[in-house]
């Protein structure tokens, strides 16, 4: 940087007159936390900047509720931002694919369907031999299966006589060994070529066949379905005709045996005897019959027993029985009850009015008491013809029982000769029955044998193709296409889980905690070719109405009018060197002089002296010589004409390691520039390079933390944060610095910077 000697001159004048008392700054017991720091931000100006905020907005970390969708401005944001990444995994994924699909040989295609019936047309009322296939979806899987076979494939195979094709020339057929399945040598090539699948839930299955010449896709794929039908048709001719020979064979031996059984249970009527009348015999009549009567017998019985249990489980509960349903149905019981009421209600109005011994009311009681006896009386009559009703029920049942007996003697004496009887009579019975079913059988196979068919039939036959099916150009356009949007939004979102570096205001708000200050655009991105030479601090006086002199003003207003009043110090810090940290608080310093603040600008980084490089003479060691105690402080100062900003440096090297503020203490320091300046704006040094930072940042007003854009790590500036907080310093917040103002607008970052096309008008660059 060009070194601005020439328009500082030593400052011998006395001192000026005491300025106002500085400014309450927090108390020193303020929260360590980042995202309490973030609350007590300071609002944002009006510059291009954007301004802080007290940590709300989009990102901060006040209240409400996050959306359950994210932010389309951000999620587009982000998607500009890795524009040219998004690109270049999309370039490289097409012409992979690209590459991929012109590389691979070309296929023809061809398909057949065959339509599976569950049920065939009824022309016989019989069973067929083979049973008809089940409308079930595993029935259907398992014709594709069967379709699948190696053995369907060698039947295909040897009826097109595959050997001599030219696709199959490599391959020569074996002699087969009996009929086992899957033994030709061309099943394996043949189902290499085949796709066979159920189309959705119907009955139709898709035989497609893919091979390199047209017509051999055809043939297979039509061969296929016929070979499918033949086989289904020889297995189930020939399970048909193993039918009717076993069937033939059987009906001899079943014939003989019928014709014998009926002879030997003829022989054993006769022999015994056994006549019977409406297919039962007499004894069985009688015992059917008695079994009648006596299940209603003891139905009545047990409907006497329970009537009379019932009266007697009343009476043991008390009132005498006078609740037995028997009594309640008496017209004796009930007038002699309405007759109990009365004299109960004549007793009761007597008592009231006459004593126990008087006549009238002993008549009463007398009457009441055999009123009662009577009902009693009445009460034991009923249970008298309950008990007398069970006895003639039971009578009756043991009586009943009885005949009974008698009658299954009866049947027992003929039984004895009956048994035989009936047994023949089943065996009879058994063989008829046979040989009546194995004949109707074997009719039914013999009138079947005309009209087996498959269970199945062809829906379509295969076309010869007249185009390439594979590779399918539309089919890997789109499917590339598609792939490498994929894939290029997923290399945006691992570059972006991967990229730790603050880039935009949302980092500050919600991965930091800390209030956003605005952003400080590099210089060269906001001004034409010719003047991108121009030094900022140069260049912000020049041209006080161009958008860096604006963002310089934005950061000023929000360090101004943050909360607890205007600052009467600020520090100016970074965590990292190089990122604009000492431009940045000269431009800030020159700006606050030019607008008449009294304004002194301290380097405080001993090491760099960017600033006293910048601004002071050669050989100047005002700072160092103060410290030193060997001047005062108005002969350390040096003072700019233009603006009037007096500065407090050195550019001699002997304070390098050295702290500072050993024999001058910072309080005092500031104490007594207070007493010369409004604002005291100090550069420091990286906070986590040197410690002497944070001793530095306790002792002013409001420090501010500046992080180079798109260069400073998130850990970085956390860290940094967190050692200021720890040291209990006012951490304003953090702005971001050199912005490049084309790139930062262009990709839609959550700054005013996105919309300086709109504003194009009002500035002077």
């Amino acid at each position: 940087m060009a070194t601005r000697s020439d328009h500082l001159v030593q400052d011998k004048a006395e001192p000026r007159a005491e300025g106002p008392a500085p400014a309450g700054s927090l108390p020193a017991g303020a929260s360590h936390e980042r995202q309490a720091a973030a609350g007590g931000g300071s609002p944002g100006g009006a510059g291009p900047s954007g301004g802080g905020s007290g940590g709300g907005g989009n990102g901060g970390g006040g209240g409400g509720f996050a959306p359950f969708l994210p932010d389309p401005g951000y999620l587009w944001m982000i998607f500009r931002r890795r524009l040219w990444l998004f690109l270049g995994v999309v370039a490289a994924v097409l012409a992979l694919v690209a590459a991929f699909t012109l590389t691979r040989p070309e296929l023809y295609s061809a398909s057949a369907s065959v339509l599976i019936e569950p049920r065939q047309p009824e022309v016989l009322e019989s069973d067929p031999v083979t049973p008809e296939i089940a409308s079930d979806t595993n029935v259907i899987d398992t014709e594709v299966e069967i379709l699948s076979s190696r053995r369907l494939a060698g039947r295909v195979a040897e009826a097109l006589k595959l050997e001599e094709w030219p696709q199959f020339a490599g391959y020569r057929p074996e002699p087969h060994v009996g009929d086992a399945p899957g033994t030709h040598p061309l099943a394996g090539a043949v189902l290499s070529r085949m796709d066979i699948r159920r189309s959705g839930l119907t009955y139709l299955i898709d035989i497609t066949a893919n091979a390199e010449s047209p017509q051999l896709a055809a043939a297979l794929a039509n061969e296929y379905a016929r070979q499918y039908l033949a086989q289904q048709q020889e297995m189930k001719s020939g399970s048909t005709e193993d039918a009717k020979k076993f069937l033939q064979t059987r009906l001899v031996e079943l014939r003989r045996n019928a014709a014998e059984a009926d002879e030997r249970l003829q022989n054993y009527k006769i022999r015994n005897g056994l006549m019977s009348a409406e297919g039962a015999t007499m004894a069985e009549q009688e015992v059917s019959v008695l079994n009648q009567e006596i299940s209603k017998a003891r139905a009545a019985l047990a409907e006497k027993e329970g009537q009379l249990a019932a009266a007697r489980a009343r009476v043991g509960q008390g009132g005498g029985g006078a609740e037995v349903p028997a009594a309640l149905q008496s017209g004796t019981v009930a007038q002699l009850r309405a007759r109990e009421a009365e004299l109960t209600g004549e007793v009761a109005r007597l008592q009231a009015r006459l004593g126990d011994r008087h006549p009238e009311l002993v008549r009463a009681k007398d009457e009441l008491a055999d009123i009662r006896a009577q009902i009693q009386q009445q009460i034991d009559r009923v249970l008298s013809s309950l008990e007398s009703d069970a006895e003639a029920a039971r009578s009756r049942l043991a009586s009943l029982e009885a005949s009974q007996r008698r009658a299954e003697g009866t049947l027992a004496s003929n039984n004895a000769a009956q048994a035989g009887y009936l047994q023949l009579e089943r065996d009879a019975e058994a063989a008829r029955q046979i040989y009546e079913t194995f004949l109707k059988r074997s009719q039914d196979v013999e009138a079947q044998s005309g009209l087996i068919r498959p269970d199945a039939s062809i829906e379509t036959l295969a076309r010869v193709p007249r185009f390439p099916s594979s590779p399918s150009y539309p089919l890997a356009a789109v499917g590339g296409l598609t792939l490498a949007l994929i894939l290029g939004m997923v290399a945006i979102a691992v570059a972006e889980y991967l990229d730790a570096r603050i880039r935009t205001r949302s980092d500050v708000e919600r991965r930091l905690g800390l209030a956003y200050l605005g952003a400080v655009p590099e210089l060269a991105s906001t001004v034409k070719r010719a003047a991108r030479g121009t030094a900022p601090e140069e260049y912000l006086l020049a041209h006080p109405q161009s958008k860096f002199t604006e963002a310089i003003r934005a950061l000023k207003n929000a360090l101004l009018l943050g909360a607890g009043g205007a600052p009467r110090s600020i520090a100016v810090t970074s965590a990292l060197p190089r990122e604009g940290k000492s431009t940045t608080a000269i431009c800030l310093a020159r700006l606050l002089a030019d607008s008449g603040v009294r304004t002194v600008l301290v380097d405080c980084d001993s090491r760099r002296r960017a600033v006293s490089n910048t601004l002071l003479p050669e050989e100047w060691d005002g700072f160092g010589r103060y410290l030193r105690r060997e001047i005062p402080l108005a002969q350390a100062l040096a003072v700019e004409d233009e603006t009037g900003l007096a500065v407090l440096g050195s550019r001699q090297a002997d304070l390098d390691g050295r702290e500072l503020f050993v024999t001058v203490p910072l309080s005092e320091l500031l104490a007594e520039l207070g007493l010369r300046f409004d604002v005291v704006v100090l550069d420091t040094a990286p906070v986590l390079g040197v410690a002497e930072t944070r001793l530095i940042a306790a002792r002013v007003d409001r420090t501010v933390m500046l992080a180079r854009w798109r260069d400073t790590s998130i850990k970085a500036a956390a860290t940094a944060a967190d050692l200021l907080l720890a040291a209990e310093a006012d951490l304003a917040g953090v702005a971001l610095t050199r912005v490049d103002v084309r790139k930062y607008g262009s990709t839609g970052q959550q700054d005013v910077y996105s919309y300086q096309d709109k504003f194009a008008g009002y500035y002077v660059d």
